[in-house]
């Protein structure tokens, strides 16, 4: 049954305006809500969630209420701006009963009598009805009934049908619920009821983009490198705007870079691998032996166009790096590495009691040591603190292992006082591993006494051993 802080009969009134329905993609579920919700940040985009916190986790279609104070056009500019919804609807009604009620539902709304005007005054006009569902599959004679079945679509006419390019687009999304519950006066074993809504098209988002930046049609990569549709998510979460200054840590080929210059940042980036940055190390391609000539994260940039965004690479230990304490950024997004395909590494003595003393002539190579990911992440937020302006966020993957995910992986997140946890999004990779994107904020400027906490389950963690023990059982 449907779950809505507010009654079907506040939302189904007349009157009742401002009300949108949210159609996401299913996949990468809890990057979802706090992706929309920095782009909602963003771009000052103030609403009320009108569906239940749990359709959040399980629903592709959401349902929210803009506030008073704001403007339309702002949750447009979300929707439009975002990866991983599909597209934003002006809900015009709502139903548990039927397709016919929510037929009737839509007729008398306040939306219908707009467009009802916009339709006879402009006779260009063209539209087109379709259908979505979600829970089980439609066939084509039953989204065609469905649709005959709005009849109040006559009253668009002089407008034309036109399903290839219409000017104005409205949709039945019909969501099953397949879950089975109790009920609570015969005990017996119910499934979950059909629901429907109505809604005319606002936005189309920028899912179409992601192919452009498919990892198969990219000049540099490596054998890390970022998907880039959780590249893009990355970037927005982080809230990057034109002209800001974003910075990846472990910059590896690029991939997070290339995001936010898609978003018009500008970017700068540093790796400890030399190797790498400078196209010297082996080609990840299957069948390549050698990289071809110029493969570098700057080239990858210019295939975009993006070039003019791009700073400067550099090779550095973020242990041991040499920026000035005045340096400020705007967003801090790194995917440190885990030790799996790429090793995790810092600049620091094998052996102790060695002599460190070289003749003049000779060149002195950094010896490098095993970088722990409890040790990585601290000097990541030590430097976050240090070099973001307030209000800047950090954005970064965190592995970690956990067989039983019931107890939430907050014992895993590690802390700053001048840093706000503001979302984490689990992705899984195997049974017992798992990544985090976190995102945090500085809310604070630094304090002498203040330290990175970093909590007992990440320092004892061993994400390594656990990744290729699974994998041997395989």
């Amino acid at each position: 049954s449907i779950d809505f802080p507010i009654s079907c009969k506040q939302l189904l009134h007349p009157m009742a305006a401002s009300r949108y329905l949210l159609h996401f993609a299913h996949e990468h579920i809890s990057f979802r809500w706090p992706e929309f919700l920095a782009l909602a940040t963003k771009n000052n985009c103030k609403f009320d969630l009108i569906s239940s916190k749990d359709h959040l986790s399980s629903r592709p279609f959401i349902l929210i209420e803009l506030k008073d104070n704001s403007d339309e056009a702002n949750l447009v500019k979300c929707a439009q701006e975002s990866y991983l919804l599909k597209d934003l609807y002006e809900l015009w009604a709502l139903s548990n009963k039927s397709v016919e009620d929510l037929a009737l539902q839509a007729s008398r709304s306040q939306q219908f009598e707009r467009c009802k005007i916009l339709h006879a005054t402009k006779p260009n006009q063209s539209f087109s009805i379709l259908c979505e569902s979600f829970g089980a599959k439609l066939s084509q004679p039953t989204k065609i009934d469905m649709i005959s079945k709005m009849f109040f679509a006559k009253s668009f006419e002089p407008s034309t049908l036109n399903l290839s390019n219409p000017t104005q687009t409205y949709c039945i999304f019909q969501m099953n619920d397949n879950q089975t519950t109790t009920d609570d006066s015969s005990g017996q074993r119910v499934v979950g009821m059909t629901e429907y809504y109505f809604g005319r098209h606002l936005a189309r988002s920028s899912r179409s983009l992601v192919d452009r930046f498919s990892l198969k049609k990219r000049n540099f990569i490596a054998n890390t490198s970022m998907d880039p549709l959780l590249s893009l998510i990355a970037a927005n979460t982080a809230q990057v705007k034109p002209n800001d200054l974003v910075f990846d840590p472990f910059v590896g080929s690029g991939s997070l870079l290339v995001a936010a210059a898609h978003m018009g940042a500008y970017v700068l980036g540093a790796d400890i691998d030399w190797q790498l940055l400078h196209g010297k190390s082996k080609p990840s391609r299957k069948g390549m032996t050698k990289r071809e000539e110029g493969e570098c994260v700057r080239a990858n940039l210019r295939q975009y166009g993006l070039e003019s965004r791009y700073i400067d690479v550099i090779v550095s230990d973020l242990s041991r790096h040499g920026f000035h304490s005045k340096f400020q950024l705007d967003s801090i997004i790194a995917d440190p590495p885990y030790g799996i395909r790429e090793s995790s590494e810092r600049i620091g003595k094998r052996r102790c009691g060695r002599s460190d003393k070289l003749a003049a002539d000779k060149m002195r190579y950094p010896t490098k040591i095993n970088y722990h990911t409890a040790d990585l992440i601290s000097d990541l937020l030590d430097f976050s603190v240090r070099h973001l302006r307030l209000g800047g966020r950090l954005v970064y993957y965190l592995p970690v292992t956990m067989e039983d995910t019931s107890n939430g992986f907050e014992d895993f997140l590690p802390g700053h006082p001048s840093l706000q946890l503001v979302a984490f999004c689990d992705q899984q990779l195997t049974r017992k591993t798992h990544r985090l994107m976190v995102v945090m904020e500085k809310v604070r400027p630094l304090e002498d006494v203040a330290e990175v906490n970093v909590p007992t389950a990440l320092l004892t963690m061993d994400f390594r051993g656990t990744y290729f023990n699974e994998k041997k059982k395989v």
